[in-house]
Parts: C-alpha cells; sequence; structure tokens
C-alpha cells in the first residue's frame, strides 16, 4: 500500500506531536502519484466535523495521494486546524488555503431557503484567507463563543442521532 497504516493513524491522534512526526515521516519516504490539475477547497477536519476522523494533516496526506494541485481547510466556527493544515500542507508541497465556515440567520429572508436545505433564513458564509490558527486578542471572545456554539449543536446532534439508533435498534 502506499501509506503505512500505522503512520496513517498516527496521522490523526489526538497528540498533535504525534500527527507531526508521522507527517514528516511519510513526506520522506512515501511515493506520491504525479501533480494533476485538480484541487480540493472545501475540506473539514476533525476540528469541526470529518466523517473519517481526520486532522489537518490526514486531510493534507489524502490530497496529496490524489494527486491534487491545491486544499483548503474549512472547518466549521474555528480557526484551530489552520497552522497545522498550512503546515502539512507545506511539508507536502501542495498549496493551501486555510478557511472558516460559519452559520447565520438573515432576519429578512426568515421564511427563505438560502442556501441550507429545509433551514429557512439560514445561510452559510465562508471566510477564507486565514494565515493563522492565532485570533486576534480584539476577537478571542467572539471566536469563543462561535466555537462554544458549534460544540452545543454538534453535541445536540449527536444526542439526536444516538436516540434514533437506539430506538431503531
Amino acid at each position: 500500500s502506499m501509506c503505512d497504516s500505522k503512520l496513517l493513524a498516527s496521522l490523526s491522534s489526538f497528540n498533535c506531536w504525534e500527527r507531526a512526526g508521522a507527517l514528516q515521516t511519510m513526506a520522506r519516504t512515501v511515493d506520491f502519484p504525479a501533480e494533476k490539475a485538480d484541487m480540493n477547497m472545501h475540506v473539514h477536519s476533525f476540528f469541526s466535523y470529518n466523517g473519517e476522523g481526520w486532522s489537518p494533516s490526514r486531510i493534507a496526506l489524502e490530497m496529496k495521494k490524489l494527486g491534487l494541485y491545491g486544499a483548503a481547510l474549512c472547518d466549521f466556527d474555528v480557526l484551530d486546524g489552520v497552522d497545522e493544515f498550512r503546515a502539512a500542507c507545506a511539508a507536502l508541497r501542495i498549496p493551501a488555503v486555510a478557511g472558516m465556515e460559519t452559520r447565520v440567520f438573515v432576519p429578512e429572508l426568515a421564511e427563505a431557503e438560502i442556501n441550507s436545505p429545509g433551514e429557512p433564513g439560514i445561510a452559510y458564509h465562508l471566510g477564507c484567507g486565514f494565515t493563522s490558527s492565532v485570533v486576534p486578542e480584539s476577537q478571542k471572545a467572539f471566536a469563543a463563543d462561535l466555537k462554544l456554539r458549534a460544540q452545543k449543536r454538534t453535541r445536540t446532534l449527536v444526542e439526536k442521532v444516538n436516540t434514533l439508533l437506539t430506538e431503531s435498534a
């Protein structure tokens, strides 16, 4: 296989040093496919939601395995993965950009479906071009509130899914 399964698992460890070591090893030892002109400019990491549980480093590696020219991290409501993603992409020589996606309620369009199917008045917005996970002091309270709301929303969703799974079992 292209990548050792233990190293792949290490790439999504919750220990950032383990992820960094695995990525450096893979960047030096794996023969990746030729680069294509394709890009994936909207990927979420485990800092917000990734169905595979992938870290920013694992996402960078997966983009490289696909031979992609460029990639963008777009986590929900946090910038926690920006530094790691940019460093991982640099190590793998992938042009990268980082953003943050969030949901807003637009009162003037409360009855309209904007860009979130089945959720009238809700719009997804994406800020792009973040160069660091560091939030300016003047924005730290806002960033903490966004993160807290996102965590509550995710926990509520997990509780609903778990209830449905329990009822159907």
